[in-house]
């Protein structure tokens, strides 16, 4: 094998090293999923190490489409589950923290945007 195999794997390796480390370290599961997207950049340099190593065989072809999906499809599903754990968490994924939605906007009309938001003990606190 030649060098430039070597430090194409030591460095995907050493990407996928770190991003598994980033995701125990965490805490909530959006930080999470921004180490595990990133995890993909890892996988496509260990697969253009296969194809520096095959050249263009079928196992260096196949390495490198998925890759390829790898790198497309991994920060959109990331950034996909994240969307809808807010929509899951808030009711939409443009509401406010601790504001209902009233199904207003885009969708369902004319949205109103609230001047104040309510505390706790029914007070009203600054508006914007």
């Amino acid at each position: 094998m030649s060098w430039l195999v070597y430090v194409l794997l030591f460095a995907g390796v050493a990407i996928l090293l770190l991003c598994a480390a980033g995701v125990l370290a965490m805490r909530s599961a959006a930080d999470r999923l921004h180490y595990a997207a990133a995890s993909s950049w890892g996988v496509l340099l260990i697969a253009i190490a296969i194809l520096a190593q095959e050249s263009w065989s079928i196992v260096g072809d196949k390495s490198l489409a998925a890759a390829f999906v790898l790198v497309v499809c991994g920060p959109v599903l990331g950034h996909a589950t994240v969307r809808a754990m807010r929509v899951h968490s808030r009711g939409a994924w443009n509401a406010a923290r601790g504001l209902p939605h009233d199904g207003g906007g885009r969708d369902g009309g004319p949205a109103e945007r609230p001047t104040g938001t309510h505390r706790q003990d029914g007070r009203e606190s600054g508006g914007r």
